[in-house]
């Protein structure tokens, strides 16, 4: 049912504006893929889920809140071993200095780490990314091909330093956190409603409780509108993590240029400066904007005292919106 769109945003889109290499079929057989883990692993929550209904009633709500973060832990766990390679192949990142900096930067930071992936990702991309997934003894560091080939050696450092912060800060179990009582108040409202309709229709609808597999339709769809009134909140959590690994990245390199050269890159897919609005409410990541910004004030407040007569005694760094 989702198709359309899906090929429209992931497909059409992304080959309209240069960022997607991917033919079709390709896009579609990982499409397929796609479809069939999320089918599962979305079975086996729902499955649960009335599990969960049936054993607490009144405060299903509650439980089904933590078996939420229980299963975003379970995917986050088993998806490098298991789901990521579906799409992609992880190799060992070539020896060098350039691999050796970034896992100086793994260990100095308590991180033990003795090996970096480098990801195909160019079979399906143009764009520059990485990313510390895996949780316990599955983390792994990885990088996509598109930034070894298209940034420098400082850029990447600089990249792979944010990703390490990620880890180093501890924001998966961090975000989890944050999430429960966003999600408790998603499933508190579902609950609110799903049982105010069941008042007035369930006879009509044959709908006996919300513990009837015959209701689950209504409490999919209550779930999706009340989960899309809160993604702003979601998308607030995820905004302040990457903050914090930014500025993780800035400190550990000492090399702000390189941080505000890479966030250029993702000018491509991202909007470079959104308006304040969108910024605190529609973005997952701060914009390149607020990234180079944040860079350069970085660099500003770490000015060697020669470096700082040289520079005029108001220095205003104008908006592009000006």
């Amino acid at each position: 049912m989702l198709f359309p769109l899906t090929w429209f945003r992931d497909f059409y889109t992304e080959h309209k504006f240069g960022l997607a290499t991917q033919s079709f079929p390709s896009w579609f057989t990982d499409f397929i893929i796609e479809g069939l883990v999320s089918t599962v692993l979305f079975a086996l929550f729902v499955g649960f889920l009335y599990l969960v209904i049936r054993r607490t009633r009144d405060n299903w709500w509650v439980w089904a809140s933590g078996l939420s973060i229980g299963f975003m832990l379970f995917a986050l766990f088993i998806s490098p071993v298991f789901i990521d390679p579906l799409f992609n192949e992880y190799r060992p990142m070539d020896e060098g200095p350039l691999k050796e900096r970034i896992l100086s930067i793994a260990r100095a930071n308590g991180m033990h780490a003795d090996d970096v992936k480098q990801v195909d990702a160019s079979r399906q991309t143009n764009r520059v990314s990485a990313n510390v997934s895996g949780l316990f003894g599955t983390a792994r560091i990885a990088l996509n091909d598109n930034l070894l080939n298209r940034a420098d050696a400082d850029s990447v450092e600089a990249v792979m330093a944010h990703e390490i912060g990620h880890y180093v800060l501890n924001h998966p179990i961090k975000m989890m956190l944050a999430l429960l009582p966003i999600l408790l108040a998603i499933f508190f409202f579902t609950n609110l409603i799903f049982r105010a309709l069941l008042g007035r229709k369930g006879g009509d609808w044959g709908v006996r409780g919300i513990d009837d597999y015959a209701g689950f339709p209504l409490l999919a769809a209550i779930l999706t509108v009340v989960g899309l009134l809160a993604t702003p909140f979601f998308q607030r959590v995820v905004y302040m993590q990457e903050y914090e690994a930014d500025l993780f990245a800035i400190n550990a390199t000492q090399n702000p240029d390189a941080w505000a050269t890479v966030a250029l890159l993702t000018a491509e897919y991202r909007k470079l400066e959104p308006s304040d609005f969108e910024e605190n409410w529609f973005n997952h990541h701060p914009s390149p904007y607020k990234r180079i910004y944040m860079a350069m004030r970085w660099k500003a407040e770490h000015l060697r005292p020669d470096e700082v007569k040289e520079i005029p005694p108001a220095v205003v760094v104008p908006s592009l919106r000006d």
